[in-house]
């Protein structure tokens, strides 16, 4: 609200208004005495605040925190947010309750309201020491029948097309373990392409609220791709051990190369061994074609300067029933293009 920008410099008018009303208050209060204790304690929680991000960001390690200062400590940092906090409370501790609520109040605004910025904050570094540290000891772990769990690779190409297996592989692992969505692309994808997909299936699995991941191959057959999928998908013990597939519904009329490509990929998991789910459903698993994604359709032909005239990378699009790896009928399509009508 108080952040919306106003003229060429986006400036945030009605902030400085805000802070201008809050310096008048305090002014017009004329009591030196009765308003320190309060503002001694915002600049002590700021120190604070400042203190334990620099220790919190050297306890992270991201590569652009390299401090110069000499005699530089972590621990210096820490021990100085925490003398800072006790000095609020010994000059005033019920201003002190006062700057930390308001402290939880300004973050909870931030936290509910989720502004669409990068802080690139520590806790971002955080996160992903904390994920390589725990995938690493997951290799020392020896592996028992108790501790099993389902690491599903679904061949279901993008995941909104055919979301009976994405569902069917939701209700073995909810959400305890890994589900990877596989989408193999016949044609040669670009940077811009394979980001659109990207977008797409994962903003497809959040509406869904399924936690899984997605990748995509191409310039492959079905039976390359999803060789390439199983035996190069994962990091360490976090790989797939289940092959989920759709029934090939039309075995008996497609050419022999779809029906010797789909049973060589079942050969290859097995040699690999790894488990085999085939679903099948009445009336197949593709429902591609009453799924629409937007008003655009994406060409790997198209140049730059087509590119260019999209708006932004969400509105792109490939034609239902034309890109996604047909793994209910045992093969990949060529990626065709087309202008929607």
């Amino acid at each position: 609200m108080f952040g919306k920008g106003y003229g060429k410099n986006n400036e945030p008018v009605r902030g400085y208004v805000l802070t201008f009303i809050i310096a008048m208050i305090f002014i017009l209060v004329a009591e030196l005495n009765a308003i320190a204790p309060l503002i001694s304690n915002f600049f002590l929680a700021a120190y604070a605040l400042i203190n334990f991000s620099t220790f919190h960001a050297s306890l992270a390690k991201p590569v652009g925190w390299r401090p110069t200062f000499k005699y530089y400590n972590m621990w210096l940092s820490l021990v100085g947010s925490i003398l800072c906090v006790a000095v609020m409370f010994l000059i005033s501790w019920v201003t002190a309750l006062l700057t930390f609520a308001a402290i939880l109040f300004l973050y909870m605004v931030v936290n509910y309201r989720k502004p669409d910025v990068n802080w690139g904050s520590s806790t971002q570094a955080q996160t992903y020491k904390n994920a390589l540290t725990s995938v690493q000891q997951l290799n020392n772990v020896d592996e028992h029948v108790k501790n099993y769990r389902p690491q599903i690779m679904v061949l279901c190409g993008m995941p909104s097309s055919r979301p009976s297996l994405v569902d069917f592989a939701y209700l073995i692992t909810k959400q305890l373990s890994l589900i990877v969505c596989g989408h193999i692309v016949k044609a040669n994808l670009n940077i811009r392409q394979r980001a659109a997909l990207r977008e797409k299936a994962y903003s497809w699995l959040l509406i869904q609220k399924i936690k899984g991941f997605y990748c995509a191959v191409d310039d492959m057959n079905f039976e390359e791709g999803a060789k390439a999928l199983l035996q190069a998908y994962g990091v360490g013990k976090l790989r797939p051990n289940i092959l989920l597939m759709g029934f090939k519904e039309n075995w008996a009329t497609c050419e022999s190369a779809d029906r010797e490509q789909y049973f060589n990929v079942l050969h290859k998991a097995l040699d690999m061994h790894l488990s085999i789910c085939i679903l099948r459903v009445p009336g197949g698993l593709d429902f591609s074609k009453t799924i629409t994604f937007g008003d655009e359709t994406l060409s790997p032909s198209s140049n730059q300067s087509d590119l260019s005239k999209s708006k932004s990378i969400s509105n792109l699009s490939i034609p239902r029933n034309q890109s996604y790896t047909k793994v209910s009928h045992g093969a990949s399509m060529e990626l065709m293009y087309q202008q929607r009508l």
